[in-house]
């Protein structure tokens, strides 16, 4: 969590930098990271470089900003410039360097939740694959059960970044798991019930998200989720019931 004066300093840098709808400085941390990536999503990678920068000058190492995937953001202590911009290579899912300029790829759906898919994304073609990537996400570490997908089959905004993301998250112990879906809006699943608390944590690369914790639903419904959204082409699935958080 932010305190409360670098929170002061983000929304006085994001409204510098020109964005002013639903900037508080009574807002919450993950509020304010959250307002990042819709700069994201809106496709301003200069306002939101502007935004990181201004912050790392305030805060020092003690806390800065990267970006492990677009379009969420994540607190890193200590992280130096060279590793923010090689996470930064993470928006270019869909685009690759090539001689002649970029080349697209043909993969269905690139997922990342190790820190070695900053280079090599997971490549998810077949249900077989989602069942494999769900496994390995409520098998594998703690802090790795939350997935980070992008579909190659929707178009990509002017920048080459995706115009969406959607996030899978699994526990294998208690057998239950979450799902967000971002593009114009931001959803998360809906369940029958609440886990007792307010917020679940899960993880990507140790980076932890927040959701209420009436976003988890059963395990099997993340699958079935997963694999809609691969043969979909990307659209956000129909197979869960979905809310869109006051807070998220």
């Amino acid at each position: 969590m932010l305190d409360k004066e670098l929170l002061k300093i983000a929304n006085e840098r994001l409204r510098e930098a020109g964005i002013t709808r639903g900037v508080s400085t009574s807002a919450r941390a993950s509020d304010a990271e959250q307002k990042f990536a819709a700069i994201m999503i809106r496709d301003d990678m200069k306002k939101a470089e502007f935004i990181i920068d201004n912050l790392q000058a305030h805060a020092g190492s003690r806390w800065v900003v990267i970006k492990y995937s677009t379009p969420c953001w994540a607190k890193r202590t200590n992280s130096t410039l060279a590793e923010r911009a090689r996470w930064l290579k993470l928006v270019n899912v869909r685009k690759w360097p090539c001689r002649d300029g970029w080349k697209v790829t043909h993969d269905r759906v690139q997922a990342y939740y190790r820190e070695q898919h900053a280079d090599e994304p997971l490549v998810v073609r077949t249900p077989e694959d989602v069942d494999a990537l769900i496994d390995a996400l409520a098998n594998g570490p703690e802090f790795e059960n939350l997935a980070v997908l992008h579909s190659s089959e929707r178009e990509l905004l002017p920048s080459g970044f995706p115009d969406h993301e959607f996030m899978v998250g699994a526990d294998g112990e208690r057998q239950v798991g979450v799902l967000s879906f971002m593009d114009e809006k931001n959803f998360v699943s809906l369940g029958s019930s609440g886990s007792g608390g307010a917020e679940v944590s899960y993880f990507v690369v140790e980076n932890p998200t927040e959701f209420p914790a009436t976003a988890e639903i059963p395990l099997a419904l993340v699958r079935q989720a997963a694999k809609e959204f691969l043969s979909s082409g990307g659209r956000r699935p129909m197979c869960v019931q979905w809310q869109e958080p006051e807070v998220w």
